[in-house]
């Protein structure tokens, strides 16, 4: 637990007066209540947790000397009350509390302070009845019910003066009572015919009512003419300032008042007027001119009228009203076709807009445009748009011819019948569908290669700036279709092959070409020993697995396994399947207890020394060598047993015929599928050409030759001596020659 020791005022305080919020320095009436309240006290930290009354007072003392306490204020808000007196005094109060520590209550309350009014208002100076305005001179008469009050400042020298009170009967006799707040100044316009009296007095800020006073005039009504209104309604205007004259005459012979011509004016319709407003004559006549410059809007429901009165009094008398027709906005350009920033199909477009004005219409003549098909810094000069008949709304129609993409721009502009300078258009942005451009990444122009490789073909880096869907036609002189995938791959008969290409994105169709040439592996003159390239494989072995049989290819990787085709060879396993690579296993009871006794042997050698160690691995590497020399002359004795198979029933004639290129080839070996390089995979849905997997039957031409693989780099061998195969390659496919047995 702790403990708190510190104490503080919850809540907002406030002082009412007769139930009413005060603020500090307000003025309050003489004898009136104050009721300070609105905050609580509690342990500082806390909003629930109270002193005990026992602990405190709260006490609100002024600075005439009276106290008043609250002792049962624990757990509620204060509650303290007082009466102002009626001494006119500025009386300063404070609430503190008794009972705590010095400096234990962290917030206490700021004084509050009250000034005491107790007089009543003076009368209020200067007040008159005015005929026509607050500054009419006539305050005798007045030939309308329309009066205007003016008066000066009643004397108050303490709270102010808060309102003024009116008091008339009207022109139907009721009796009427108004207040007038923050002005000097008030119109009647309900009074009463005759000898026409008001009363008037004042009432401070604390209520007192002041002295009454009260003024005349006496009320008569008679009329005037007016002529010879300018301008015609007929004219519209581009200003909304416009200048209005009229002729005011007097039928009775006491002459205009001129101080009294007044006007107003109306921008909506002729039957809602805004207020009078002085014409500025200071003159007096028979017959006077009046010109104002008045302000309207645009439109045709601009009125203006005018009235006035005669010296005796008699009027004000109103004019007709008058229409002025003001247009000072230009025209309006709507509903432009075709769409914008929207691909279009045809370069040929019909452009139309509509062009409007609804006050004075729209000056045909004075339409034309403008248009780019580079860009915006590329306009044209402005051209007519050859319209002759007008009205409030007219449509432009107009036949261009476009170019691809989104460089194409046009621009309207037009006046209107009231004389306005052009308004300008937006620039309308057009969008014509372009052609696909073509990017045939693969195969190069001018490749070369041998039958049966796989050309990888690529052109997916084939662009169209609209975002069409795109076909795809790949087509060859020779093969007729290739594909209609943007990726793929496939072999291609021997001969010099066209490719083209064909893309369409349903609109636009484009082509692009190149040239592959595909050379045929010819058929090598070879007896069943022959072997041209001295590569250690026989021609035979190397045609049926299309190998090139000419050029010593010992060395080379022709499916990529990390085997040499020479290993290959020699494990009877297919060279063009990477799939298909020799693989070695320890099948020899020697050899596995040579595995032990190594195992066995390290163990030892990490007890008896380095000395032992490096004799044991001396011995170990020696009996490694001598296994591995076996397995070698056992393969080469299972090659020759192959090779005597697959030579077994082929006739002497036949053997001579193949050793000269004459006559039927030998079967041609089972082939493994290409595999695509990575890079080189087809897209989604597309298939790969197949690769047969089983031996094809011998025919007339021949078998169809193979490229020639690149080499690639030669692994190091392992401690004894194999070659390391790829990790997790698939089981060995053993190779079976034409009517032969597997090994």
């Amino acid at each position: 637990f702790r403990v708190i020791t510190t104490f503080r005022f919850l809540g907002n305080f406030t002082v009412l007066a007769e139930g009413k919020p005060l603020e500090s320095w307000s003025w309050v009436k003489e004898g009136t209540n104050l009721l300070f309240t609105g905050v609580k006290l509690v342990y500082n930290g806390t909003e629930d947790f109270y002193p005990s009354n026992d602990l405190f007072d709260v006490i609100l003392q002024n600075n005439l000397g009276e106290v008043r306490y609250d002792n049962s204020s624990s757990g509620r808000d204060i509650s303290l009350t007082t009466n102002v007196g009626r001494e006119a005094l500025t009386i300063m109060y404070e609430v503190k509390v008794t009972g705590l520590p010095y400096g234990a209550l962290l917030n206490p309350l700021p004084p509050f302070y009250v000034k005491v009014d107790n007089d009543d208002p003076g009368i209020p100076q200067g007040f008159l009845l005015h005929a026509d305005s607050y500054d009419d001179p006539n305050i005798l008469m007045d030939n309308d019910r329309e009066v205007y009050l003016t008066w000066r400042d009643s004397p108050e020298f303490n709270s102010g003066i808060d309102h003024y009170v009116i008091s008339y009967t009207n022109a139907t006799g009721e009796a009427k009572l108004v207040e007038v707040y923050g002005e000097k100044r008030y119109v009647i316009e309900d009074a009463a015919e005759g000898l026409f009296e008001v009363y008037l007095w004042a009432v401070d800020n604390v209520g007192h009512e002041g002295a009454i006073t009260s003024s005349s005039i006496f009320i008569d009504l008679l009329g005037l003419r007016f002529e010879g209104f300018q301008p015609s309604s007929e004219i519209w205007h581009t200003t909304r300032d416009v200048e209005c004259s009229i002729e005011v005459i007097d039928i009775g012979g006491s002459q205009i008042d001129g101080p009294s011509i007044q006007y107003a004016i109306s921008t909506d319709g002729p039957d809602n007027f805004g207020p009078w407003m002085s014409a500025g004559i200071n003159q007096y006549g028979s017959s006077l001119k009046v010109v104002v410059l008045a302000h309207f809007d645009d439109g045709e429901d601009n009125y203006i009228k005018f009235r006035a009165m005669d010296r005796a009094g008699n009027g004000p008398f109103e004019s007709e009203a008058f229409q002025i027709r003001v247009d000072t906005q230009g025209v309006v350009f709507s509903d432009f076709s075709p769409a914008t920033e929207e691909w279009l199909a045809s370069s040929t477009q019909e452009i139309s807009i509509v062009v409007s004005d609804g006050l004075s219409g729209v000056d045909p003549t004075s339409i034309q445009y403008r248009y780019t098909t580079r860009g915006r810094q590329f306009y044209s000069g402005w051209a007519d748009a050859g319209i002759t008949s007008g009205g409030n709304s007219i449509t432009v129609t107009l036949n261009l011819n476009l170019a691809e993409g989104r460089e194409n721009y046009i621009q309207f502009r037009a006046k209107d019948i009231a004389g306005n300078y052009y308004t300008y258009s937006e620039e309308y942005n057009i969008w014509i569908n372009t052609a696909p451009r073509i990017q045939i990444a693969l195969p190069q122009d001018g490749l070369e290669v041998l039958e049966n490789k796989v050309i990888k073909f690529d052109a997916s880096g084939t662009e169209d700036e609209d975002g069409d869907e795109l076909q795809y036609t790949w087509t060859s002189n020779i093969s007729n279709v290739l594909s209609h995938s943007p990726i793929f791959q496939m072999t291609l008969p021997p001969g010099v092959h066209l490719i083209t290409l064909e893309v369409t994105d349903g609109i636009h169709t484009v082509s692009d070409s190149v040239t592959v040439k595909v050379k045929a592996i010819p058929r090598p003159p070879f007896t069943p020993d022959s072997d041209h390239d001295g590569d250690g494989m026989p021609d035979i072995w190397e045609y049926s697995y299309h190998l090139d049989w000419r050029t010593p290819s010992a060395d080379n990787d022709a499916d990529g396994d990390q085997y040499t085709d020479y290993e290959e060879y020699t494990a009877h396993t297919n060279p063009i399947d990477p799939t298909d690579y020799p693989k070695k296993e320890i099948t020899s009871t020697k050899e596995k207890i040579s595995y032990w006794l190594y195992l066995a042997m390290v163990v030892i050698l990490i007890l008896l020394g380095i000395l032992i160690s490096t004799a044991m691995a001396y011995r170990s590497r020696k009996h490694a060598r001598e296994v591995i020399q076996k397995e070698l002359e056992e393969e080469r004795r299972l090659e020759l047993e192959a090779m005597e198979r697959a030579l077994k029933g082929v006739s002497a004639a036949r053997l001579e015929m193949l050793s000269s290129g004459v006559g039927v080839a030998l079967p041609t070996l089972p082939a493994a599928p290409v595999a695509a390089e990575p890079e080189q995979a087809l897209p989604p849905g597309e298939e790969a050409p197949p690769v047969p997997t089983e031996p094809q039957p011998p025919s007339e031409e021949g078998a169809p030759e193979a490229s020639v693989p690149e080499s690639p780099p030669e692994q190091e061998p392992s401690e004894g001596g194999q070659k390391t195969p790829p990790e997790e390659a698939p089981p060995s496919q053993e190779y079976v020659p034409p009517g032969g047995e597997a090994q």
